[in-house]
């Protein structure tokens, strides 16, 4: 059983340097290389032909380093909406409703948050803006910073230019508040 390589840990958290590295060992040794367990261990049939590049993953693996860096980004990535799913988009919808005072939020609210979050418009120290892993079971996505950054905006219209694309934002509470 290979070390730095399962899917999900025994809390049911996801590292993205196992999943990535899961990933890379799946694709790249599809037949000695399986999933195992209920965490996802990669297990290799030890019957068979060595892969070539065995001493070097284990190496790699051993010093709970990433196998492949495009497939890391992807699984940052997975982690990251996987957590705003599960409890990112409700934490961050809350906090701009009490910031701004309503009831509930329009589904035009939903959506500019959800721009905000994933743009990188608002910056929070020193991120760029874009919701940071903290660890393995928590992300960042600024909630508080983009609650303060449409709070101060309230009742207005912005747009920011991003190179091709300007983002426009009708922040009037009547279009942000839910009609009961």
């Amino acid at each position: 059983m290979f070390e730095n390589t399962c899917l999900s840990d025994a809390l049911e958290f996801n590292d993205p340097i196992d999943i990535g590295n899961h990933r890379h060992l799946m694709w790249n040794w599809p037949g000695p290389a399986r999933s195992f367990d209920p965490m996802g261990h990669i297990v290799i049939d030890l019957d068979g032909p060595a892969p070539m590049d065995l001493l070097d993953v284990l190496a790699t693996l051993s010093n709970g380093t990433i196998l492949d860096c495009d497939l890391f980004s992807r699984a940052c990535q997975d982690v990251i909406m996987k957590q705003w799913r599960e409890y990112g988009c409700h934490e961050t919808k809350n906090a701009i409703r009490v910031a701004i005072g309503v009831d509930e939020l329009s589904e035009y609210a939903e959506k500019i948050i959800e721009q905000l979050v994933f743009s990188g418009i608002v910056e929070k120290a020193g991120d760029g803006g874009y919701p940071r892993l903290e660890d393995v079971s928590s992300v960042d996505f600024g909630a508080a910073e983009i609650a303060e950054w449409i709070t101060v905006r309230l009742d207005t219209r912005v747009t920011i230019p991003n190179g091709s694309i300007d983002y426009v934002f009708d922040l009037r509470r009547s279009r942000l508040a839910s009609a009961a």
